[in-house]
């Protein structure tokens, strides 16, 4: 029995609640079926109390198709506070319960992140659990470290008590003159690996060494191993058995690798290894970096493969990131390779280098090369000043949930221009991070989005493990006053640097945004915050200034909110030519932002999109007021016409409002739909008919959506304008409102306060006159409608037909 259940145990395969699975997820007897990765198949336990329990436990009949998640809600949560992972091919998922929330469980949720299905045997809360003291047992091969070959599941440490034994059995390869088998977890290297047995001096194992066992006392090691699992990283052996067992000897202290083995020639690595193309690498463990300092240099002995006219080469350190000294080498050709000539190869490290380094190692990767031989030379460098890191340790955000903190005394000297680096991973299992800076007082640093280490999404993809940001000179004085706050989704952080820079003069007033983004084709964005435009209006005047990229015979531009709505201004600059494109001689754009804009800028901020520029700068100045500003929108009366509350689920159930309740609408009226985006769900989208199931003209166009009618987050209703082709379906068949992850509870009408709209016909007077829509832009022929009459100093709303 690898893991058991015992004592008080509850069977929950009754509770499956259809009505509350998202995603395409169902289940049909005792047969959970996925048509969408990540659907959730729902348990509904009513948040009654369930503390005698402490384990959820789910069998499998056969191996799982794909990873699976267990997730608890508590309460009114509408995120899992405890989840869970199990690989694929699992025949077991558990999940252990919040000691401080199990009176009150809400739900239990299993997700599959591919669409399949499984037939589950028992899905059963426990109390206790009995846990086989052989964790695997069998012959997996870690013949090197690119990925992690071998991993045991979390539920396998569920018992784990501090003071067990973890031992690990493995035959050595003849691969290396060495073997090595670290012991990490979440991608993090766990405390209890400077404990292991018979490890040599530079934290290797010999040919002949066939175990080693380590003692776990490290609170951070244990709740990492019942959240993570286990991962054993390795060299040149496979893993045959994995014990965790109470009591014995404990094990002998190895022999501490602070001091690296480095003989006094300073030869780091020697051997003789083909990389073949891209094929094969050369590693080197970070014990050997732990007295490396800035200035110091790597010499690489090596050799282009007979018959190659060249060869390639890069530096990286063990977990793929590129040294900042790649490709430096004075060695190299001009094109960055080897002549067939060359036999050494050598790299002065920088400070950041040395940081990378000291971490995790260094990884050479190389097309056509043998390398022989691998020197630390000393050099004439220092330590980079301890000064400069401001934070260490190894925080987890979770999602959302940990925030790191740097007090305001840590930046008393800063200045615009000095940058912050932030060192972090991406935790295991996860396809990217995110990363939000603000103060202590949560007022979201300009600098946030801003790095280039983010992906075109603002995202932190799993290969990068340093982001770096550049202060102005409002950030500079908020870090200053209120010290730093750094949020976060799916990252463990674990270092925050403070670089000094060549400091900037503090931008001119309208300067909202100064820097230098080359947009590349579509792919990095310039941002700028809300609290920028908190004082913007419609009418007020904004201007980018950009260069086309040398060689390129155009540039384009786009204008969004940051949350991807496309400003009504976008593409109205008469700097553009006659396609919407930036000629190379234009060096700066001008736009006059609309009422709409406006609001979306003040709520949301600005995203400059583009391909083939290069922007600079960003300025915003005041205007002529627009007339008839719709932040507040014209004025009405709300009338409820439905209540309830229906669960859309994935388009199932619908909300029918009957044709009588549109018998005294107009044209301009607006109807309202109150709702809620059920929890598991990022975004939830609605669908308006008529009650003949036609699509209305406004359909996917309501209020706190995006480009793609999909809700933004933490939207709560949507309203839409009735014109004359809605208005004649609505009279004859009523409304129809389906929808994907949302629950609707009341929908109204909202009627037009006619009062002051003069109706007439045409417009004879002589007296030059304006006219714009309720949106505030301007319109030269009206007709069919609502419009703002602007002549001289009086402003009015009429109807024209």
């Amino acid at each position: 029995m690898a893991l058991g259940s015992s004592a008080a145990e509850l069977d929950i395969m009754p509770l499956y609640t259809s009505e509350l699975c998202w995603s395409g997820a169902a289940m049909s007897g005792n047969t959970a079926s996925w048509t969408e990765g990540w659907g959730g198949i729902v348990f509904n336990l009513d948040n009654k109390d369930y503390s005698e329990y402490n384990y959820i436990v789910m069998d499998f009949e056969q191996p799982t198709p794909a990873k699976f998640k267990l997730e608890a809600y508590y309460s009114d949560e509408s995120n899992a506070s405890s989840n869970c992972e199990a690989d694929a091919t699992s025949t077991r998922i558990v999940l252990r319960l919040d000691n401080n929330k199990k009176d009150e469980i809400t739900k239990i949720a299993l997700l599959s992140a591919k669409p399949g299905s499984a037939n589950i045997t028992k899905a059963v809360l426990v109390d206790e659990l009995d846990i086989d003291p052989v964790l695997f047992e069998g012959s997996t091969a870690v013949p090197d470290m690119k990925k992690v070959y071998f991993k045991l599941g979390a539920e396998k440490f569920l018992g784990l008590t501090k003071g067990q034994t973890l031992t690990i059995h493995f035959t050595t390869g003849t691969l290396q003159q060495y073997a090595s088998v670290d012991i990490y977890s979440n991608n993090t290297k766990l405390k209890c690996q400077d404990g292991r047995t018979n490890v040599k001096k530079d934290g290797q194992f010999a040919l002949t060494t066939t175990v080693t066992s380590t003692v776990i006392n490290d609170d951070n090691d244990i709740a990492s191993l019942q959240s993570y699992g286990l991962q054993l990283k390795g060299r040149n052996v496979t893993i045959t058995k994995v014990t965790l067992t109470d009591g014995g000897t404990s094990p002998e202290t190895p022999e501490k690798p602070d001091t690296p083995n480095i003989p006094g020639d300073g030869v780091l690595w020697s051997g003789s290894t083909s990389t073949g193309s891209w094929k094969n690498d050369i590693t080197v463990d970070a014990p050997k970096f732990s007295a490396i300092k800035a200035g110091d240099k790597i010499a690489i002995y090596l050799n282009v493969d007979s018959g190659k006219d060249y060869g390639n080469i890069e530096l990286d350190d063990q977990k793929y990131a590129k040294l900042d000294t790649d490709g430096s080498s004075a060695d190299l050709d001009s094109y960055g390779c080897i002549q067939a000539d060359v036999t050494k190869v050598t790299y002065e490290i920088g400070a950041a280098d040395v940081a990378l380094l000291k971490s995790n190692g260094l990884r050479i990767k190389g097309a056509n090369i043998t390398v022989t031989k691998v020197e630390l030379i000393g050099g004439q460098g220092v330590e980079t000043p301890a000064e400069n890191t401001i934070w260490t340790g190894s925080t987890s955000t979770g999602s959302w949930k940990n925030d790191i903190t740097v007090d305001a005394p840590k930046f008393s000297a800063i200045k615009a221009g000095d940058k912050i680096a932030i060192y972090l991973n991406v935790d295991s299992g996860k396809d990217y991070g995110n990363i939000e800076l603000d103060d202590q007082k949560y007022a979201k640093l300009d600098t946030d989005g801003s790095s280039a280490d983010l992906d075109s999404y603002g995202c932190i993809q799993p290969d990068v493990t340093k982001v770096t940001y550049e202060i102005g000179a409002d950030d500079a004085a908020l870090l200053k006053s209120n010290g730093l706050r750094i949020k976060g989704e799916n990252i463990t952080v674990t270092k925050v640097e403070l670089i000094g820079g060549q400091g900037v003069e503090t931008p001119t007033e309208n300067t909202i945004w100064t820097g230098s983004v080359d947009t590349g084709n579509w792919k990095n964005d310039v941002t700028v915050d809300a609290p920028k435009f908190s004082n913007v209006k419609g009418g007020d005047i904004l201007k980018i200034l950009l260069n086309v990229n040398a060689g390129n015979d155009y540039g384009n531009i786009e204008l969004d909110d940051q949350t991807y709505v496309k400003l009504e201004t976008d593409r109205t600059s008469a700097n553009l030519d006659s396609y919407g494109c930036i000629q190379p001689d234009v060096t700066e754009l001008t736009y006059v932002i609309t009422n709409n804009d406006a609001a979306s800028l003040k709520a949301n901020g600005l995203r400059v999109k583009g391909a083939n520029i290069i922007v600079t700068g960003i300025q915003l100045s005041s205007g002529d007021p627009l007339p008839d500003n719709p932040d507040t929108p014209t004025p009405g009366i709300e009338s409820e016409i439905w209540s309830g509350n229906v669960n859309c689920g994935q388009w199932v159930q619908s909300v029918k409002v009957a044709a009588d309740k549109f018998e005294n609408a107009r044209e301009g009226d607006r109807f309202k739909i109150n709702l809620t985006i059920n929890a598991g769900k990022g975004k939830g989208i609605v669908k308006v008919q008529s009650g003949d199931m036609v699509d209305l003209t406004v359909n996917g166009k309501g209020t706190n959506m995006d480009s793609a009618g999909n809700f933004k987050r933490g939207a709560k209703d949507a309203v839409y304008e009735i014109n004359v082709t809605d208005l004649e379906k609505l009279k004859a068949h009523g409304l129809v409102i389906s929808g994907f992850a949302v629950t609707v509870t009341k929908v109204s009408l909202i009627t037009v306060d006619q009062s002051g709209i003069e109706d007439i016909s045409t417009d004879s007077n002589d007296m030059p006159v304006e006219y714009y829509n309720l949106n505030g832009m301007r319109v030269d022929n009206p007709a069919n409608g609502i419009f703002i009459r602007r002549q001289g100093n009086k402003v009015s709303k009429i109807y024209i037909r």
